[in-house]
């Protein structure tokens, strides 16, 4: 049944990789946004907790993610116009994701605590996959490595030629993405089973 769970609320999260432009910026950003809903989505939890507003959570989390996003896209626009436009739609994908609803409605009666210690290793693991594979799909798909630039531009340092990269500009297409998905989900899924059978473990040894 935490299989099934799991896959449940990964393949969404894993669905935010497809429509994103496979360059590592522009990963960094929607990653960076994950993380910042995610942890903050935790504190507002509380916060609805101690105000006894239960009966309106719900209500209350999608609009606090919803502006959250908005925030940090306007954020973007400021600073870095060209990356923002070329984003659009997808700043307001994270906050819908079952990923992150996963998150937010999990365990809600614990402690910020509690929640963060079951939350940090689970969200680092994934978003550090994450941006392997926008590192992996930039520099091999495309042959170049992408950063923020100066003056709303994007910073784009050309590693490769195009006429050397044989088949690698597969990993840049969209079947490629999905692939590079199917094997991220593997081995989040194989590198989360090890912690929570470690943590069994230990708890069954503190018994």
């Amino acid at each position: 049944m935490k299989s099934k769970s799991s896959f449940l609320y990964i393949v969404p999260y894993l669905a935010l990789f497809i429509p994103t432009p496979g360059r590592f910026v522009f990963g960094i950003v929607i990653i960076l946004e994950i993380l910042i809903l995610n942890f903050l989505g935790i504190f507002i939890n509380a916060l609805i907790n101690k105000l006894k507003l239960q009966n309106i959570k719900t209500v209350i989390l999608v609009i606090s993610m919803m502006t959250i996003a908005i925030l940090y896209r306007q954020i973007f626009i400021i600073f870095q116009t060209n990356l923002a436009l070329t984003l659009g739609y997808i700043f307001y994908l994270p906050p819908i994701s079952l990923f992150t609803i996963n998150f937010l409605f999990h365990e809600t009666e614990k402690s910020v605590s509690e929640r963060l210690k079951y939350s940090i290793p689970r969200i680092s693991l994934f978003c550090g996959l994450g941006l392997l594979f926008f590192l992996f799909r930039d520099i091999v798909g495309f042959g170049t490595f992408t950063f923020f630039g100066k003056n709303h531009a994007i910073f784009e340092k050309i590693i490769f030629s195009s006429d050397s990269l044989g088949l690698f500009p597969f990993f840049a297409s969209i079947p490629g993405a999905l692939i590079l998905d199917g094997l991220i989900l593997f081995l989040y899924t194989f590198i989360d089973n090890r912690f929570q059978i470690l943590k069994n473990a230990d708890e069954d040894g503190l018994e």
